[in-house]
């Protein structure tokens, strides 16, 4: 039977909040819906050049360069009302300004893909956003044209904007093969991997192997690792290059006789085609830290809480933060099912220092993949402490 008790704790202040939050995502909807109507005016304006120049051109674009014009250009979609009104919602809730996000927004984005399966099977859609996109830049450059004034130029701007990220949030799951976005191509791909523990995955390159012994003891534990347990295990630590331990490594204690395990982030090897490596880079960080506590299971009460993880992120940017956050979520998923449990209240600290503006955005992808009591003694330091 269903518990409600908590409900009747709550407070006239806890009351205020709910209807303060409430209004909150009212305000936001209502926005959205307002930003949508405008937006789908400024497509069907563009569908409308669109088509009229299709019929001049016979099918091609005119506004494409000439070396890129085939015969065989993919047909832009012929959108109705119903299909211009879901892609102005679309580009509403893909778009985000410089230093902000959309990943609070992707249950928005899949349930309007769901509801909308053309977006994705018929390739005349991103077609559709590509010509429009194009057909604006090039009035944009056009010295000829008669002037805007500054707010409405500013306006089409945004709107030009808003179609590339639609764009992006379309095509990038079926191209962005190196970005380890989908393992195979198929149709519904956006749908079955636009989540965000599923689209950000391990490297393709990884291959199973036959189950080995321990490893039933942790439920989803990746096979092409090698764990601590296992007799080759202090032979594969050996054989990672160095520029890879030099990104994960225990550098010993600190005042507080915690050993210290320090995570570099934002370096050249951070990305997904190195993520293997990284994987069992952290366990063989992770194991050394354990040998010089004394780990064992079950834990001792006086072995708990006496690891500090150090996050340096002075060579994270606004220019690399999501190939590393990508990065970090594929090794995270990998030694998750083995780290969680085994390791478990190991660490007293994990600090995040130096962290730009961009840290944040990378902590918003990361911190789902944590274990509560991991996010618990997470703390950014500022540089100067």
């Amino acid at each position: 039977m269903a518990d409600y008790s908590k409900w009747e704790k709550l407070t006239d202040e806890d009351e205020d909040d709910l209807d303060a939050a409430a209004k909150t995502r009212a305000e936001y909807q209502e926005a959205c819906r307002e930003e949508q109507e405008a937006v789908e005016q400024w497509l069907r304006r563009n569908m409308s050049q669109l088509q009229r120049s299709e019929a001049e051109q016979k099918g091609k674009d005119p506004l494409a360069p000439p070396e890129l014009i085939r015969n065989s250009q993919q047909p832009f979609r012929k959108a109705s009302r119903e299909d211009l009104r879901a892609l102005s919602m679309l580009m509403v809730l893909s778009h985000f300004e410089e230093n902000e996000t959309n990943l609070t927004r992707h249950p928005q984005l899949l349930d309007l893909v769901r509801h909308n399966r053309w977006m994705e099977e018929d390739p005349g859609a991103v077609e559709l956003l590509c010509r429009i996109h194009n057909l604006h830049m090039k009035a944009a450059e056009d010295k000829g044209r008669a002037p805007v004034a500054p707010k409405q130029e500013q306006l089409e701007m945004r709107y030009r904007h808003m179609c590339l990220s639609a764009i992006n949030t379309l095509a990038a799951p079926k191209k962005s093969m190196n970005l380890a976005v989908l393992t195979w191509l198929r149709p519904g791909a956006l749908l079955a991997h636009w989540p965000l523990h599923n689209l950000l995955q391990t490297p393709q390159r990884m291959e199973p192997v036959e189950e080995r012994p321990g490893l039933d003891e942790f439920p989803g534990a990746a096979t092409w690792l090698t764990y601590p347990w296992e007799p080759q295990f202090d032979a594969a630590c050996s054989q990672i290059p160095q520029e890879i331990k030099d990104l994960i490594r225990h550098v010993g204690q600190d005042e507080d006789a915690r050993e210290v395990l320090f995570v570099r982030i934002g370096d050249e090897h951070m990305t997904s085609r190195d993520a293997q490596l990284l994987a069992q880079q952290s366990l063989c960080g992770l194991n050394s830290v354990a040998k010089s506590i004394g780990w064992t299971k079950p834990q001792v009460q006086k072995n708990m809480f006496r690891m500090s993880v150090m996050v340096d992120c002075k060579h994270l940017s606004l220019r690399n933060w999501l190939p590393c956050a990508r990065c970090l979520v594929g090794v995270i998923k990998a030694i998750q099912p083995f780290v969680s449990p085994f390791y478990d209240r190991m660490a007293g600290l994990i600090a995040v220092v130096n962290a730009p503006s961009a840290a944040h955005s990378a902590w918003f992808m990361v911190q789902p993949m944590l274990a509560e009591s991991t996010k618990e003694v997470v703390q950014f330091v500022p540089a100067s402490s």
